[in-house]
């Protein structure tokens, strides 16, 4: 795979249970890619929910558009057809652009639901020619296909959008009702969701972060961090991450082992920590928190805080 220059990229985890996946894009300066294409993106996943972010999408490319797929799936008339907006599409559908500036809703055939808050939808069921994975031969087959078009040359395009994994009718219905999430923070510094069924908050700063949101417990994250937070009462209960592995080497194998990076995080008010974790070290002053956590191997460190 062509190396990006960006070392942001991975994932995290809170318990076991819940994680967050996130990326720098960049392209490389080669043939067949677009060296100025550039994006950051995160996904937040809770129990079945995904929640898909997309910002600063960016290129130079006028030949073809920048798009975002949603799914591409072979078309089976035995399966339950895709819907779009509540109405079922059976057979074939040319190429559709659905309406842009509001919610539109999508089931993918596959037990899947969508709700896209932000994005240009395009969705379509038709024969597509491809090559076969392994003799390269030419095949067919009908797909149906949903994606979202950020058009030629995009410059600061934007998506949002939710995924019910193998979803009910019934969770996708309380979905149009009642939001499912909250998007407190989404531009190219960092992507800050609150989960509110767990009422868990996910943060991913891709660069410094300040909080500007008073009722918010996290003051300031340093760049390249992933956290994920549940407060309860006086408890904190925290997990924090940098998934790059910070190997000097750039081989396709090496013996050199993952460096420690010390990430910063400041906390509005005063906090302890509970029980020992070497990995955390925790110094409060006038009425900040200051957190320096020892990653290393893009493992999550997952601690426990008290309000003193």
């Amino acid at each position: 795979m062509a190396r990006s220059t960006e070392n942001f990229s991975g994932s995290t985890s809170w318990q076991g249970k819940h994680g967050i996946f996130a990326m720098k894009l960049m392209e490389r300066d080669i043939p067949r890619f677009t060296p100025d294409f550039v994006a950051r993106k995160s996904v937040f996943c809770f129990d079945n929910r995904m929640i898909c972010l997309g910002t600063g999408i960016s290129n130079s490319n006028t030949d073809y558009s920048t798009e975002t797929t949603l799914f591409q799936n072979a078309y089976r008339s035995e399966q339950k057809a895709i819907r779009v907006n509540s109405k079922a599409i059976k057979g074939s559908l040319k190429e559709k652009a659905l309406p842009n500036g509001k919610m539109n809703t999508l089931w993918d055939g596959y037990g899947n639901y969508y709700q896209v808050k932000k994005g240009h939808v395009h969705v379509q069921v038709s024969e597509q020619t491809l090559r076969h994975n392994k003799t390269r031969e030419e095949t067919k087959g009908v797909f149906s296909t949903a994606w979202i078009s950020h058009g030629k040359s995009p410059q600061k395009e934007s998506y949002e959008y939710l995924v019910l994994i193998q979803s009910t009718e019934k969770e996708a219905a309380n979905a149009q009702r009642i939001p499912l999430y909250q998007v407190l923070h989404c531009d190219n510094t960092a992507h800050i969701v609150h989960d509110l069924p767990t009422d868990i908050l996910a943060y991913v700063s891709f660069d410094n972060y300040l909080s500007e949101q008073t009722s918010e417990v996290i003051y300031s994250i340093g760049a390249e961090t992933m956290i994920m937070l549940l407060q309860k009462d006086n408890r904190l209960q925290m997990s924090v991450c940098d998934p790059n592995l910070n190997i000097r080497e750039k081989t396709y194998t090496t013996k050199e082992p993952s460096r420690v990076v010390e990430k910063e995080i400041q906390l509005k008010g005063k906090w302890k920590l509970v029980g020992i974790n070497e990995r955390i070290q925790v110094t409060v002053k006038d009425n900040l928190t200051k957190i320096i956590v020892s990653c290393q191997d893009g493992i999550p460190v997952e601690f426990e805080l008290e309000e003193i």
